[in-house]
């Protein structure tokens, strides 16, 4: 991959998120080492939260950034993607919660029905 390809110092980011995944790779490859890989989705939610918290407090950090062409909008957008995330995240885990709550009556009520037909519950995976 081409790092100068990613991002121009003399015009403002128009893609923020691009810019800062591919500055992040630059940096990982620079410094030799793998970035972290998040399998779960909350872990890497906690880290972005870390990361933009760290940066959008910071002064010395943002001026940094800065030069590098990303400053207050670049970290307000990583802030933007970083609560969209966390409200799919809670959206899902409702959605999983609804889903949870509705197979346990179904099973319930199919172990009922089915009672008498060992092998329809077992076709369901009763």
């Amino acid at each position: 991959m081409n790092w100068a390809l990613t991002f121009d110092r003399e015009n403002p980011i128009e893609n923020p998120t691009a810019w800062v995944l591919s500055s992040l790779a630059r940096a990982s490859h620079m410094a030799h080492s793998k970035p972290k890989r998040h399998t779960n989705p909350r872990e890497q939610i906690a880290t972005a939260q870390q990361m933009i918290d760290a940066a959008m407090t910071d002064a010395t950090v943002q001026a940094f950034l800065a030069d590098y062409g990303c400053g207050p909008t670049c970290l307000q957008h990583g802030l933007q993607l970083y609560l969209a995330a966390q409200q799919t995240q809670r959206s899902a885990d409702d959605a999983l919660a609804a889903l949870n709550s509705w197979m346990a009556q179904f099973v319930l009520l199919a172990r009922a029905a089915l009672q008498q037909r060992p092998d329809l519950m077992k076709q369901l995976d009763i």
